[in-house]
């Protein structure tokens, strides 16, 4: 474990086939290590399935979508995701006949060493990040993330069922409107090709990070209540 918005996994999967029904025992290996992590976040994860068809259920374990990226050699380029959710986990491990590579998370400061094999989880959309030095051969990836508009999507249609947002009449109003608000603020950022500006708009992020955590806190305490 490296902090709070960064974990490693080690001996995750030796091999990785190239569709979602063929990496079952991984995406339910995966799922349960993010239960362990964050119990919240599982639940939150999870909770869109009451509002799916039957042949539409995820496919990926907690996450409801993934990419499986095949043949990378050459270093990435530094983005962050937009669309995921803004205070979710991905998953990432990589399988192929590439030894190891580093995966650079430039807010943090910091370049991590994941061979072959080994998961990552880590926050997409605040983290800028990519790939470098990929040693051995070719490097392949099976990407599972949470796309932000998906939980807005289930929350309204909570509503709608309910009456209520999730959890609770008097807070869920305000943050179904902050997570809108955020899908929207950063889109619209994201835009934008100045280093200086977006270098802000992480910190802003970082804010509304730290803010959703303390109305979860707060929901908590008035759930106990």
């Amino acid at each position: 474990m490296i902090g709070e918005t960064l974990v490693k996994i080690s001996g995750a999967f030796s091999h990785l086939g190239t569709s979602a029904n063929a990496n079952q025992p991984y995406f339910q290996h995966m799922t349960d290590i993010l239960r362990l992590l964050d119990s919240q976040m599982y639940v939150r994860y999870n909770s869109i399935n009451k509002f799916l068809l039957e042949d539409l259920k995820p496919a990926c374990g907690a996450w409801a979508t993934c990419a499986i990226l095949r043949g990378m050699v050459d270093e990435g380029t530094p983005h962050r995701d937009a669309s995921d959710y803004y205070c979710g986990l991905n998953c990432d491990t990589a399988w192929g006949d590439f030894t190891t590579a580093k995966i650079v998370f430039w807010k943090l400061g910091i370049c991590v060493e994941v061979k072959k094999g080994e998961a990552i989880f880590f926050l997409s959309r605040i983290l800028t990040h990519n790939a470098v030095d990929t040693q051995g051969g070719v490097r392949n990836v099976v990407d599972a993330f949470m796309h932000q508009f998906l939980l807005i999507w289930k929350d309204k249609g909570q509503e709608k069922v309910t009456g209520y947002l999730r959890g609770g009449p008097r807070v869920k109003r305000r943050k179904l409107e902050e997570g809108e608000r955020i899908a929207t603020s950063t889109a619209r950022e994201e835009s934008r090709e100045d280093e200086e500006d977006e270098e802000d708009d992480t910190e802003w992020e970082m804010d509304a990070l730290y803010s959703a955590r303390v109305v979860e806190q707060a929901e908590g305490e008035e759930e106990s209540d």
